[in-house]
């Protein structure tokens, strides 16, 4: 089976550019609910307001008692303006984000907490059907990219 090559973007990934030429362009922000923290949380806020203005949000095996963190996160997502669809799920992350991708159409982005979030077998898949992944642990990248407002000209992937 050949391997295909992702997409690369000539346009930074920038919510004023999503929202310009691609009007329905949204982004999936996958969580471990087991994995929940503050810091990961900031993170994912500040990436996907940047990013775009409808994001998907998908809580795999949640916490069983509700988070005041989730909570915190979605109301500044209402408060910055970000409409936003919350779905959780009880099974492991990667095989979670393939099935909801292939539940919902319309999401070019997924930003994940941590790059080990995805199996190697998820990843190859996702990136062959044109996604762009985005991991919040890349710290580094994410001072280079949309995440702090410069966009993503020109790459895939934050990932690696």
């Amino acid at each position: 089976m050949p391997i295909a090559a992702p997409v690369e973007s000539t346009q930074p990934y920038s919510r004023r550019w999503a929202q310009h030429y691609h009007p329905g362009f949204r982004v999936l922000l996958a969580l471990n609910g087991h994995d929940l923290n503050r810091e990961i949380l900031d993170k994912a806020f500040n990436c996907c307001r940047n990013l775009t203005d409808r994001l998907d949000v998908l809580v795999a095996r949640p916490p069983l008692a509700p988070t005041f963190l989730l909570g915190g996160l979605l109301i500044r997502l209402e408060q910055s303006g970000i409409d936003y669809r919350l779905a959780s799920s009880e099974g492991e992350l990667g095989d979670e984000v393939l099935h909801y991708l292939h539940r919902f159409n319309g999401i070019r982005t997924i930003v994940l907490e941590r790059h080990e979030a995805l199996p190697e077998r998820a990843r190859y898949v996702l990136r062959g059907e044109g996604y762009q992944l985005i991991s919040l642990d890349r710290t580094a990248e994410l001072k280079k990219a949309a995440c702090s407002g410069l966009g993503l000209a020109g790459t895939t992937d934050i990932w690696n």
